[in-house]
């Protein structure tokens, strides 16, 4: 920079401007270069201020092959690819997902023990169990993954052939339907059904999951039951495909219709999402939100969750999620109230 020296002995440069006024100008560029910087969206300085030093471990409360563990070995997959980052999955069944939620809460809060947590774990455990409260008070909503659709289907021999035929019927005759436990998205799904279409009695038969529950449907030991979408269409040809309990028809069930189109406004959907330890940081929180919701927007995740009878659950970020899950919690301790479902002590 060439100088002039004016006569008054104050120093220029060669554009005019006096030494300490450009000395000015540039601490202010670089303070609004600061604030810039501060005003960058939280999301994208957690991504960058923080990366696992280890794999991240997604923990299943469920066993190997439901819908549940899909979603969470397709969000693992899909976040490896996409950021790089390692991630497990690891099943941790038991107590209805109270062991894994118990265990990931009192894990390290680095972010690097995550829970797929679940309609059941999270909006329902806390109403019937107490050991659960605490547990899933405390953790932090971190974003959502995927719903879950769910079908209502009935044994291949039953004389009534429709959803509304089965109802009505049920209305003023025995009939029994299989769920997989107490406080279960099967149990609860029935218990609206029945309040939806004025049935008073239904014998709820429990079994030990979803798959065992689809078995006694197959084998007529049960004459009803909602289970999972993908469960049901697997077997197709052997049930009563009565009808999704969704809002809208599901992908790869468009030619079945939902049971509000018959006239039962019932939606019974389960879903699942992240959850991480009470202490997490903020920003870890935030970096691991943003990568699930990338990977959640993801056309080929979308197209994976399809052929495993899924869809994406697209909310924006933790706080979104929070409120979904406390609304959730809100919405189905109303069916349990009413139902009077009770864990037996």
């Amino acid at each position: 920079m060439s100088l002039q020296r004016p006569q008054n002995g104050t120093q220029r440069d060669a554009s005019g401007i006096s030494l300490p006024r450009r000395q000015g100008l540039q601490w202010l560029l670089a303070a609004a270069g600061c604030v810039m910087t501060g005003a960058l969206p939280a999301s994208a300085m957690a991504q960058e201020s923080w990366k696992p030093a280890h794999p991240i471990k997604i923990v299943v409360p469920f066993p190997p092959g439901g819908g549940t563990d899909a979603a969470a070995r397709l969000l693992a997959d899909t976040i490896t690819k996409q950021s790089g980052f390692a991630v497990i999955v690891e099943n941790r069944p038991g107590a209805n997902g109270i062991l894994a939620t118990q265990a990931v809460n009192t894990a390290a809060p680095d972010g690097l023990t995550l829970m797929m947590g679940t309609s059941d774990t999270h909006a329902v455990n806390p109403h019937l169990y107490p050991q659960a409260v605490k547990a899933v008070a405390s953790m932090i909503a971190v974003n959502s993954v995927a719903r879950v659709p769910v079908m209502l289907v009935g044994r291949k021999n039953l004389p009534q052939k429709t959803t509304r035929e089965v109802l009505q019927f049920a209305r003023s005759n025995e009939m029994t339907y299989a769920h997989y436990g107490i406080g279960s998205n099967g149990q609860l799904a029935m218990e609206m059904i029945k309040a939806n279409a004025g049935i008073d009695k239904m014998l709820g038969v429990p079994y030990q999951g979803g798959g065992p529950a689809m078995q006694a449907v197959l084998a007529g030991q049960v004459d009803i039951a909602v289970v999972p979408m993908n469960a049901a269409l697997a077997q197709g040809p052997n049930i009563l495909l009565l009808g999704t309990v969704s809002a809208q028809r599901p992908e790869g069930a468009k030619e079945i219709p939902t049971l509000k189109e018959q006239g039962f406004d019932v939606v019974a959907d389960s879903w699942t999402g992240l959850f991480a330890p009470s202490a997490t940081p903020a920003n870890v929180v935030a970096a691991i939100s943003r990568l699930t919701k990338a990977a959640v927007a993801s056309p080929e995740f979308a197209k994976s969750l399809a052929a495993q009878g899924l869809s994406p659950l697209q909310l924006d970020g933790s706080a979104e999620f929070s409120k979904f899950v406390a609304s959730e919690s809100a919405r189905l301790g109303k069916v349990i109230r009413a139902a009077n479902i009770k864990v037996e002590k």
